[in-house]
């Protein structure tokens, strides 16, 4: 699968299932286990998709150790990804940190013709995940988009940029991005997976499907 490609997926009670065609899908999966084989999440969807309830349910499930942004509020300075983490009562270093991300779209309206907000949010982030006093030993995140603002290949790579361990200042101090102890090269121990969903609506075919798989009738949906 080419991770730099957007895909088909459904949202399902909080799961997510990817259509191959409107008589093949996978088998549905939650955030969390999506988060456990990729370091990056985005959700994309129209107005009134269920984008931000997911990531705010996402945090409920994840109170202790889960920050939500708007990233306007990033890009204007409201808030800090430093200060927020610190405000954390992380229980120790082997914990895993979630970042939830808010509206690329809402972000990008604050930009001009010639900055893209959302790259110099990401920015900010990485100076603040840099100079982070506070020892976490992986990081998870999710971003959430309407999908007509979400740039495919070129928000894949400014996340990656970003994002991705060997881009940040690496002493005792400071974070380690998703960091895995296995016998991989430093190129693949340091990659960034990112898993793109659309939320689309089913048709009664996929709805007809998904009630069998479930053992439900069609009045599931």
């Amino acid at each position: 699968m080419n991770e730099n490609s957007s895909q088909d997926y459904i949202e399902l009670n909080r799961k997510y299932a990817k259509f191959q065609n409107s008589f093949l899908f996978s088998k549905p999966e939650s955030i969390d286990a999506v988060l456990e084989k990729n370091g990056v999440v985005v959700v994309l969807g129209d107005k009134g998709s269920g984008k931000t309830t997911e990531i705010k349910q996402f945090q409920l499930n994840h109170r202790d150790n889960s920050v939500c942004f708007e990233l306007k509020d990033i890009y204007s300075g409201v808030k800090s990804v430093k200060s927020e983490i610190e405000s954390l009562d992380l229980k120790n270093d082997d914990s895993c940190l979630y970042l939830l991300f808010d509206s690329i779209d809402e972000c990008r309206l604050q930009g001009t013709r010639q900055q893209d907000a959302f790259k110099t949010t990401l920015r900010k982030i990485k100076n603040d995940l840099e100079n982070q006093p506070i020892h976490i030993s992986k990081l998870k995140f999710i971003f959430t988009s309407r999908e007509a603002d979400w740039k495919k290949d070129a928000d894949n790579n400014l996340i990656k940029e970003y994002l991705t361990i060997n881009t940040l200042k690496q002493n005792s101090n400071t974070v380690i991005l998703n960091d895995q102890t296995n016998n991989t090269t430093d190129t693949e121990k340091h990659s960034l997976q990112i898993n793109v969903y659309i939320l689309k609506e089913l048709d009664d075919d996929q709805k007809r499907l998904i009630a069998k798989y479930f053992g439900k009738n069609e009045d599931f949906f």
